[in-house]
C-alpha cells in the first residue's frame, strides 16, 4: 500500500460545467507531446486559468456526465498530472470513470454538487465515505461511497501496480456470476455485466491494459478502452 495513500481530500474547489468531454480535457494536437506540455493545456478552453493556477490538492468538481465521448485515458492521467486531489462529479461517463481508478485518480458522484459550490469554494471529499462538503458555504451531502475493490486498487497506485503486484486479484475479487460491482450508479470490475472470466481480465494486463478487442459485449463509444494511449 502506497504511504501517501488517502481517502480524503481537502482543497480549492475548480467548478466545471456539464458534458464536457476527454476532448476538452486534452485536446488531440496534444496527446503525442510530453504530460509536461499536456498539463499546461488540461481544460484550459472551459477555464484558461485551470491549467495555469491549479495547485497541488485542488479539487475538480463538475456536472452531468464528466469525460464524455473518447475512452483515452490519456485524459485522466492528464488531470490526475496536474496535483489535484480527486474528481468529483454529478455523474461520469463509464468509461472514464473507469480509467480514474486505473490510473489512481480518486473520483467521487455525488447528485446535485454543481449546485453546492461555486469555484474557488474550499471543499471536502471522502470517497471512502462517501461525503462531500462545502466548508466555504457550511453545506454537505452523502452519496455512495467507492467500492472496496476501487480503494484496494487506488491505494497501490492503479490497475497495473495491483495487476503486478497480485497477479491473481481478479479471480479474488470477481464472482462470475455475481451481480455487477457498484460504485455509484456502477463500478470496476464489472466481469458478469462483460462476460469476462476472471482469469481472462488478469491475463489480458500486458502493461498497455485490456484490449477492446478481447472483450465482448460493449460497442460504440462507451467500449471498454483501459489505458489504450
Amino acid at each position: 500500500m502506497s504511504e501517501a495513500f488517502t481517502t480524503r481530500f481537502e482543497g480549492r474547489c475548480w467548478k466545471f460545467g456539464d458534458n464536457i468531454p476527454t476532448d476538452a480535457l486534452v485536446k488531440s494536437r496534444y496527446v503525442f507531446d510530453p504530460m509536461a506540455e499536456i498539463v499546461a493545456h488540461v481544460l484550459e478552453d472551459q477555464n484558461p486559468r485551470f491549467p495555469a493556477e491549479v495547485q497541488p490538492g485542488d479539487i475538480v468538481v463538475a456536472g452531468k456526465h464528466f469525460g464524455q465521448s473518447s475512452g483515452r485515458a490519456i485524459a485522466t492521467k492528464a488531470l490526475k498530472a496536474t496535483g489535484i486531489g480527486c474528481v468529483v462529479a454529478e455523474t461520469f461517463s463509464r468509461t472514464f470513470f473507469r480509467n480514474c481508478f486505473e490510473v489512481a485518480l480518486p473520483s467521487l458522484e455525488v447528485e446535485g454538487v454543481s449546485d453546492l459550490v461555486e469555484d474557488g469554494d474550499h471543499v471536502i471529499v471522502d470517497i471512502a465515505q462517501g461525503y462531500f462538503r462545502n466548508e466555504t458555504r457550511s453545506i454537505e451531502r452523502r452519496a455512495a461511497p467507492a467500492a472496496p475493490f476501487l480503494l484496494r486498487m487506488l491505494a497501490v497506485g492503479g490497475l497495473i501496480a495491483l495487476t503486478q503486484s497480485d497477479p491473481n486479484w481478479a479471480a479474488s475479487t470477481v464472482e462470475p456470476d455475481s451481480p455487477v460491482t457498484s460504485s455509484g450508479s456502477w463500478g470496476w470490475p464489472d466481469a458478469a455485466h462483460q462476460r469476462v472470466a476472471p482469469e481472462q481480465l488478469a491475463s489480458n494486463l500486458d502493461g498497455k491494459g485490456l484490449p477492446v478487442e478481447d472483450l465482448p459485449g460493449e460497442t460504440g463509444t462507451d467500449m471498454y478502452t483501459t489505458d489504450r494511449e
